[in-house]
């Protein structure tokens, strides 16, 4: 694909005017009584379509093969300086990858089924080698330092709301590509502790229904806190895209999902500390 440069000057006008003229040269019968010059640029363009085969009609005819104005035109639309391709875009980012270019787009799940073909540099090269490599994140130490790290992604969540009202995209996207992983990794472990404790208690019978009722709630909390910010990640980079349309209306739209995935974020902290507590009394 190939997109128009958006700054007209005098000089891209008269390289306009000569495509034009370039492209009557090319789908004239014969180019053989136009000036060397002419059928130079007419041979190179002839060259960048020949990688479409010519249907078995047109070899007894002048006709153009289907398809070949489309690639001569792009391929013209070059040599002019007219267009320039587009940057090839990454199509998947590991979790913790902090360039922008992996701001909305996908992110390889770091669970224990993937973990074996991208947990070290010599499996990624084997099995991805498009992938930039990113150590995976190790889990928190401790509880208390699990709860720390979510309290810090908190603020963090601020500052990334601050960035996108100023318009700094880009910045605030590598702020979100920050929060992720470390919102996965540390509600993770929280959920975990719970678990085990609600495990633990060897309870059964309605008792037992409630805590399998609490550990599901909090699970789904953490999913959809992790799911909303990751919606997040994804409008940002269609912002910095221009899929959004003008900045202000992305803004508009970005801010509104990171309300609710703050909103997320803040409900989760809030249950989790509750249900640490309860299961922590329970224990004593």
């Amino acid at each position: 694909m190939f997109l128009p440069q958006t700054r007209t000057t005098r000089a891209q006008q008269w390289k306009t005017l000569y495509f034009g003229f370039v492209l009557t040269i090319l789908y004239f019968p014969s180019s053989q009584s136009w000036p060397m010059s002419f059928r130079g640029r007419h041979t190179i363009l002839q060259q960048s379509a020949s990688t479409i085969p010519a249907s078995t009609s047109s070899a007894a005819t002048n006709a153009t093969p289907p398809g070949t104005f489309v690639t001569t035109v792009a391929a013209a639309m070059i040599l002019l300086g007219v267009a320039t391709p587009l940057p090839a875009a990454n199509a998947a980012c590991l979790p913790g990858d902090l360039r922008p270019e992996c701001i909305g787009v996908y992110k390889v799940p770091m669970d224990d089924q993937i973990l074996p073909y991208v947990g070290t540099k010599e499996a990624l090269q084997k099995f991805a080698p498009d992938l930039e490599y990113v150590p995976p994140m190790e889990a928190p130490k401790s509880l208390p330092l699990a709860i720390d790290l979510l309290q810090a992604q908190q603020v963090a969540a601020k500052d990334v709301q601050q960035k996108i009202s100023a318009g700094k995209l880009e910045e605030a996207g590598v702020e979100v590509l920050k929060l992720i992983p470390q919102l996965t990794s540390s509600g993770r472990y929280i959920v975990s502790t719970i678990d085990s404790r609600l495990a633990g208690g060897g309870t059964s019978g309605n008792v037992g229904i409630v805590d399998e009722l609490k550990k599901n709630m909090i699970e789904n909390q953490l999913n959809t806190a992790i799911a909303l910010w990751g919606e997040c990640d994804v409008m940002i980079g269609q912002g910095m895209r221009g899929d959004m349309g003008v900045s202000a209306a992305a803004q508009i739209q970005i801010l509104s999902s990171l309300r609710e995935a703050c909103s997320a974020l803040d409900d989760f902290i809030v249950n989790a500390s509750t249900l640490l507590e309860s299961t922590q009394a329970s224990k004593k």
